[in-house]
């Protein structure tokens, strides 16, 4: 494992001075047990000419700058989880209190990494197998109003690829859960007028809100295939001046075996998914026969 020195860390405050208090919703409390978001853009160092113009503390201190900007739209990352007892039913009550405490900034460097041990090969399925899914998805379950992308159709999938390299001996109930921002296009009134008791049970709102509790990584990750994250988020287009980034990757957050994170690709009309999920699925025909292209033979 490369060795980490850090070189300093200190706390950064928004510019402004802001005291908000934000109520959490029912869903939020869920979550807090959990570990929180961790992404992260690569660039590549400036070229031997523009280094010498800006040394690694000018670099440091921009950052500084622009985290304490960015406090000044978001002070909620300057925020502090406040938990409340309530007397009269002896329940918790949670809120971000904002009173510009800062966040913390650390400036590392790790001496013994190049940029080529963190682009490390990531599985990209080709465009012509991911327009074969799509075909054959629309040509079984699509219909004038339904169409099913290429996204749902590839993670549609991955997630029948996954169930049987890994459960196959199992009789448990799996869920397919899509962390995903999904408010603009589920048709709720569609789903909550389903017949099937299953989907009923999950998004009955009234009775979820009603019995809300956290959520233990076990009963998370338990028999659970996860897609997060998601290929509208352009991240590429995150430009300081020093270029577009070369990569964007996760941190060690909630990372466990079932879940897949989602990106746009560094160039356009690709994907990238983290392959930890996959490694199983090598031998599986139906998988294999849908991500490999096969080459006639003259």
């Amino acid at each position: 494992m490369t060795k980490l020195e850090v070189v300093s860390t200190c706390v950064i405050k928004s510019q402004k001075s802001i005291e908000k208090k934000i109520e959490l919703t029912p869903w939020d409390p869920q979550v807090l047990t959990l570990d929180p978001n961790q992404k992260g853009l690569l660039f590549r160092k400036p070229n031997p000419k523009e280094l010498a113009k800006s040394s690694s503390e000018i670099i440091v201190n921009h950052l500084k700058i622009s985290l304490s900007k960015t406090l000044n739209c978001f002070p909620l990352l300057a925020g502090r989880l406040v938990a409340r007892k309530n007397i009269d039913d002896d329940t918790l009550s949670f809120f971000v209190d904002c009173k510009n405490e800062g966040a913390e900034f650390a400036h590392a460097i790790a001496l013994d990494l190049n940029v080529a041990d963190i682009l490390e090969q990531t599985y990209v399925p080709k465009i012509e197998n991911i327009a074969q899914l799509k075909a054959k998805a629309n040509s079984e379950y699509g219909n004038n109003i339904v169409c099913i992308s290429s996204l749902q159709a590839l993670l549609a999938h991955l997630w029948q690829s996954v169930i049987r390299c890994r459960f196959s001996t199992n009789a448990a109930e799996i869920t397919y859960r899509s962390c995903i921002y999904l408010k603009d296009i589920l048709e709720m009134p569609c789903i909550l007028s389903t017949s099937q008791p299953p989907l009923r049970r999950y998004w009955s709102m009234i009775s979820w809100v009603k019995k809300s509790k956290m959520l233990k990584k076990s009963g998370v990750f338990a028999n659970s295939l996860i897609a997060s994250s998601s290929p509208r988020f352009n991240v590429y287009n995150n430009d300081f001046g020093w270029g577009r980034p070369v990569a964007v990757r996760s941190g060690a957050g909630n990372k466990h075996e079932g879940i897949i994170t989602i990106f746009c690709g560094a160039e356009e009309g690709s994907m990238d998914i983290q392959p930890q999920t996959l490694r199983a699925m090598g031998q599986d025909t139906k998988f294999m026969a849908a991500v490999t292209k096969i080459h006639d033979i003259v």
